[in-house]
């Protein structure tokens, strides 16, 4: 999308319905997220100012309570401050008192920490001696034992390598064996494949013959078809130059023009007049004719049905009455897509947010999307063009001039 239209929907958050009715399922999504992710920015800006705004009401607030200091005393039941005198009470301990129990309470918490540690540590001693006797009395138990294992395994290993050698010797005889027959094997597909190729490189020489003969005639075709093309070729560079003329007569912008979309069909027609005609839009620049995909005010339904019995790929450019801009339409395996071209930027360039790709004429669009896909995901690209179906070109009447006859581009 260009920078100046998609910054504007961003803005408002609106799109018109006939705008978006000019997208593709594609575009839609990609423009949709657009303005999605425009929400999720404005709530978190909102969210973060409000988030400081009371962090700043708490920061006040505790500075307010930290400068004031209170002291507030306990009430009695008779409503006077609570007071309590130690030792004149009938059940209170003396000084003495207190302090003996608690080096009473103290002696006893140490004395059973000290058992508990001294318990640990011999029962720590007690298992590690354990242990030690039982290692003891298996190693004297696994030596008888350990020597009869050593015999089994020395006898066990002597029949593992016979049979380990009567498997390779019985092994290597198969191997020489399937070896021999592969190489018989392919010295038989070779000779195939020398016959093969000898048969097809007879048959490509005949082919190129046959080629080379074609292209003789056609050049002299060509030729002779060129030197009766020249006189029409000089008549179109006449009218390019009418053309020029006729737009250095416009000595500024209609007024409609500085509308964000045409108001109406007549807006449409005084633009391309005015602003796309003399740089020539519409033209093949390899044949300086006009382009076969090019066609006039056409609606999507028009547009949908010229492509209906072409094949995937086939496609067509028309000029847009909705924007200052073209639609392309082109055909899927599964339906037929339309893409908005803008021409607001004084380039021609996709309706779609990820579009990295400015044109300066809408020929050059047309022949990098020949090579390029329209989409990652699918990979189609521009092959077929669809042209007029009809005597009189659906263009026509773009090349009208203040009532005067169509000049055909």
């Amino acid at each position: 999308m260009s920078d100046g239209m998609l910054a504007k929907i961003i803005k408002d958050m609106y799109i018109d319905p006939e705008l978006l009715a000019e997208l593709d399922d594609d575009q839609k999504q990609i423009l949709f997220r657009c303005m999605r992710e425009e929400q999720i920015r404005r709530w978190e800006l909102k969210d973060k100012e409000h988030d400081d705004y009371l962090a700043n009401q708490a920061k006040e607030a505790k500075q307010s309570t930290k400068d004031k200091k209170v002291v507030n005393f306990l009430k009695g039941d008779d409503g006077n401050d609570w007071v309590w005198v130690m030792g004149e009470h009938k059940n209170d301990l003396t000084i003495e008192e207190i302090l003996e129990r608690e080096t009473l309470t103290k002696a006893e918490i140490e004395a059973r920490e000290e058992a508990e540690r001294l318990l640990k540590i011999e029962e720590e001693e007690n298992e590690r001696r354990l242990k030690r006797e039982e290692e003891e009395a298996r190693r004297k138990t696994d030596l008888e034992a350990m020597k009869k294992l050593n015999t089994i395994r020395e006898r066990t290993r002597k029949k593992s390598i016979e049979l380990y050698e009567q498997r390779t010797k019985r092994r290597s005889r198969e191997l020489m064996s399937q070896m021999s027959e592969r190489r018989k094997s392919f010295r038989e597909e070779a000779l195939k494949e020398d016959e093969v190729i000898e048969r097809e490189w007879k048959e490509r020489e005949e082919k190129v013959k046959v080629a080379e003969k074609e292209r003789r005639e056609s050049f002299i075709r060509a030729r002779r078809e060129h030197q009766e093309n020249k006189i029409s070729f000089k008549n179109e560079a006449i009218i390019l130059k009418n053309f020029i003329r006729l737009s250095n007569a416009f000595s500024k912008t209609p007024d409609n023009l500085k509308n964000t979309k045409p108001r109406n069909k007549d807006d449409v027609l005084a633009w391309f007049r005015k602003c796309e005609k003399p740089n020539g839009t519409g033209y093949d620049p390899s044949t300086n004719k006009i382009a076969t995909w090019f066609h006039g005010i056409i609606g999507r339904e028009k547009a949908e049905d010229l492509l209906k019995n072409e094949p995937p790929c086939s496609f067509l450019i028309r000029v847009s009455e909705k924007i200052w801009g073209y639609v392309l339409s082109y055909k899927t395996n599964s339906k037929t897509k339309h893409c908005i071209i803008d021409t607001t930027n004084g380039t021609y360039q996709f309706l779609s947010g990820n579009s990295k790709y400015c044109f300066k004429t809408l020929a050059e669009l047309i022949e990098k999307y020949k090579k390029v896909a329209l989409s990652p995901n699918t990979g189609e690209t521009l092959k077929f063009a669809v042209g007029q179906k009809t005597e009189v070109p659906d263009y026509e009447e773009l090349t009208i001039d203040d009532g005067s006859e169509s000049s055909h581009l």
